[in-house]
């Protein structure tokens, strides 16, 4: 798989609301720095934090909506999802945002990998597709 993709969540708090899926290849002690990278270059704000023995959520404001930034390691996923229904609108705009970043040439060096832009999360159920139309690299 791809990463970052759009996709509707299809478990947990949340299901069938819009996310942004930024990889599968982050450990626990390297994702809260690239999670407060991601947070600080989109211009959101961490409201709550709340940490567990395998998983951890941000409650996060701002870009128009409310979101839920987390981690978790089954499955092992970095995501980013709308809080609400009526933040679905935003979670697609800020997606659009990061590949606007990357198509800037905003190229912070990291170790995550290459990542493709995914196309907007529209369609029902737990669909998500990929695009060769703009690689790019991700803090």
């Amino acid at each position: 798989m791809e990463y970052p993709l759009l996709r509707r969540r299809d478990y947990g708090s949340g299901s069938g609301r819009a996310e942004i899926v930024f990889s599968e290849e982050q450990g626990w002690e390297e994702v809260h720095e690239f999670a407060a990278r991601v947070v600080a270059r989109l211009g959101l704000a961490v409201s709550r934090q709340v940490d567990g023995p395998d998983a951890w959520f941000w409650e996060v404001q701002g870009a128009g909506g409310s979101f839920i930034f987390g981690y978790n390691d089954y499955p092992c996923e970095t995501t980013l999802w709308a809080a609400v229904p009526e933040s679905d609108a935003a979670v697609e705009r800020l997606f659009s945002d990061l590949a606007d970043i990357a198509s800037d040439g905003d190229t912070v060096r990291h170790h995550y990998p290459t990542f493709v832009q995914a196309e907007p999360a529209n369609s029902k159920g737990n669909q998500s597709q990929s695009s060769n139309k703009s690689w790019w690299r991700f803090w």
